[in-house]
């Protein structure tokens, strides 16, 4: 009889072991879940704000490509008044 009871014991005391170790496992997900959600949201930023440098990018590749424009009208239009 006492061996069944130590039996039983051993078993009860395992079990509940196994159980600790099981929420150990639930929890240590989780954590990585909610760690992967904060990367997630964080590379969204990091998107969103290359995009919009694309666009100033964008921007100032037409403001430079003006600016040239406008420098060659500069020089033609005072081009007349070189003296040779």
């Amino acid at each position: 009889m006492k061996n069944l009871i130590d039996g039983l014991r051993e078993i009860m005391e395992s079990s509940m072991k196994a159980d600790q170790e099981r929420s150990d496992a639930v929890e240590a997900v989780k954590n990585i879940s909610e760690i992967i959600e904060e990367t997630a949201g964080s590379a969204e930023t990091v998107r969103d704000v290359v995009e919009k440098l694309l666009q100033n990018v964008g921007g100032l590749t037409r403001t430079a490509d003006e600016l040239g424009d406008n420098m060659n009208n500069l020089k033609d239009g005072i081009s007349v008044f070189k003296t040779e």
